[in-house]
């Protein structure tokens, strides 16, 4: 209990854990520190320990009067009892602001090597606002091997391109970082809890706060091609980074960047133990974990990640797409009262028409189009009858279900058709391998296959008739499928791009960029569709700002932004994604 008390406590305090909804709750002694709550037996030994996250939640539930907390990590789930609804509050807003600081790059914490008479030991450090302290794991923050307190003699130096010492007048340690986003990290803490305190800050240090803040680091195994390949991952705002680890030790300089788009997917896979799928825009990646918990803690930081990032609009497939509008063909129907044969599910965050009449199917809706517009009329309070329109591409299925009792026929529905296309490309993916050889002998002009290809119903199938007359077909299943450009390095590849689908992938070559454009663009929303969620979402958000902002310069200057949604005869619903 010692050393958790010097590692700075914000609070401490009795609460009571629940076991579950069994048994009796049991009086455990709270110590909130900047980066954990540990809890202790009546005795003072560390019990148990939660990590906090950037992304931990923490609420009251129940009555104010029950006292009860919520605590969820992404990982570990507590419920706890104060003793009084004064005491519960307290607590709420104490974990609430650790947890609001742990995004600041002043609390670094990661898995280091740290480095003793000629021995490299594997801990897990945190930085405090005025101690260092070591732990055997990340799991195992409750347990406490060693605590550095940073003095005013304090010093920190690198000593080579992984390596940082901190050194004071008794004592030394060095300990090496996997990244050298995680060193300038690391350096910038240090030297800031160093100089803070002191009354005098040297005039050649300059607190310049890194631009990359990693979130979350460690190892794990990428599977590339048909190997596993161990790799240190940092994430960050700004995208997932990894580093290959070189044979020998080390990591190697190029860093491979992942960036994440609305709508990116993640999965558990059976393909290793504790392995997960990471599915953006333009990349599949097949990643291991080492332990259990670590995956967990993985999937819950990209999953926040995923809810608050944005399209990257500098890239040229991205951008394409997004603005690639003319390509999206859309069908309008009007519902009446004892109208029959459509039947709308979910797929994700939208409603998609799984069944279908022949009188719709006649007049050009296909299975698999998503709703995006619905429209009907209303009798207000004064008796005025006014237009609803509602946008569930972007309130989602939910919001669409529970406006569905309340809806007055005739319905006005617009529907974002599935894309269907039909052509002949040409295959070099089963050609690489010679591709190269033919380079290095300099043939410029290596074998490509043609094959047939044909999107439909959220599935992209690819067929080729071989020399003996047999016919090879291969269907790819749209549903948490990338797309991207893939990089020429040759003529015969130019205009090339590639769909993969969990550990199946296939390159296909056009015979012109603005084919490019118009399979890449029909594919990605394809995919957006099949997923429940992104390009469509993000193009029909556009759509709709856009229009606001023509209402508004119609209007003139006078108007408020928010008296466009009260005009008579018109009500539009536009909430935020659901």
């Amino acid at each position: 209990m010692n050393q958790l008390i010097d590692t700075g406590l914000t609070k401490c305090g009795f609460l009571f854990e629940t076991q579950g909804g069994q048994g009796k709750p049991l009086l455990s002694l709270v110590a909130l520190n900047d980066h954990s709550l540990t809890f202790c037996s009546t005795d003072g030994l560390p019990a148990d320990s939660i990590l906090l996250t950037q992304s931990t939640r923490v609420f009251i539930v129940g009555d104010q009067e029950d006292c009860l907390l919520r605590v969820e990590t992404g990982v570990r789930l507590k419920i706890l009892r104060a003793q009084s609804e004064s005491d519960a509050n307290d607590w709420l807003a104490s974990i609430r602001q650790n947890v609001g600081r742990l995004s600041s790059p002043a609390l670094p914490r990661s898995q280091i090597q740290l480095q003793r008479k000629g021995r490299s030991k594997t801990c897990y450090a945190m930085l405090h606002r005025e101690v260092l302290s070591l732990h055997p794991s990340h799991s195992n923050t409750m347990k406490i091997l060693s605590i550095h307190q940073l003095t005013h003699d304090s010093s920190v130096v690198m000593t080579n391109s992984t390596s940082i010492e901190l050194k004071n007048r008794f004592e030394k340690v060095t300990f090496s970082l996997g990244s050298d986003m995680e060193l300038r990290h690391w350096m910038y803490a240090l030297e800031l809890a160093i100089n803070l305190p002191k009354k005098t800050v040297p005039s050649n240090w300059a607190a310049a706060p890194p631009t990359t803040v990693p979130i979350l680091c460690g190892h794990l195994l990428f599977l590339s091609g048909k190997k596993w390949q161990p790799v240190y991952a940092v994430l960050t705002k700004d995208g997932l980074f990894l580093q290959h680890k070189k044979k020998g030790g080390g990591f190697s300089q190029p860093i491979k960047k992942f960036t994440l788009q609305p709508g990116s997917m993640l999965f558990s896979t059976v393909l290793k133990r504790h392995s997960f799928e990471l599915v953006t825009f333009s990349n599949t990646l097949q990643l291991g974990a080492p332990s259990d918990t670590m995956k967990e803690q993985w999937l819950s930081s990209l999953s926040d990640l995923i809810s608050s990032s944005s399209f990257d609009a500098s890239d040229p497939l991205q951008g394409a797409a997004l603005e690639s509008t003319r390509f999206f063909k859309t069908f309008e129907t009007v519902i009446k009262e004892d109208s029959v044969g459509l039947i709308l599910e979910r797929a994700g965050n939208f409603a998609v028409a799984t069944v279908i009449s022949d009188f719709l199917q006649r007049k050009g809706l296909r299975c698999g189009s998503i709703l995006s517009h619905v429209e009907y009329e209303k009798t207000n309070e004064f008796g005025q009858r006014q237009l609803v329109t509602s946008l569930p591409v972007i309130t989602g299925f939910d919001s669409f279900a529970r406006l569905v009792p309340v809806l007055s026929y005739p319905v006005k529905l617009r529907f974002v058709l599935s894309p269907l296309k039909v052509g002949w490309l040409l295959n070099p993916s089963r050609a690489f391998g010679r591709l190269r050889f033919m380079l290095a002998q300099g043939n410029k002009r290596p074998f490509l296959e043609k094959v047939y290809v044909q999107l439909s119903n959220g599935n992209l199938s690819v067929s080729s008739l071989k020399r003996d007359g047999n016919s090879c077909k291969i269907v790819l299943d749209l549903h948490a499928a990338s797309i991207r450009l893939v990089d020429s390095i040759s003529r015969c590849i130019h205009n090339s791009f590639e769909i993969s689908s969990g550990v199946n992938a296939v390159t296909l070559k056009a015979q012109s960029y603005e084919e490019v454009q118009e399979w890449t663009s029909s594919i990605a929303l394809a995919i957006s569709m099949a997923n429940g969620d992104g390009l469509l979402a993000e193009v029909e958000k556009r759509k709709a700002r856009s229009l606001r902002t023509k209402e508004a310069d119609e209007l003139g200057p006078w108007f408020g932004a928010n008296s466009l949604s009260s005009r008579a005869g018109q009500v539009t619903e536009d909430n935020n994604h659901a």
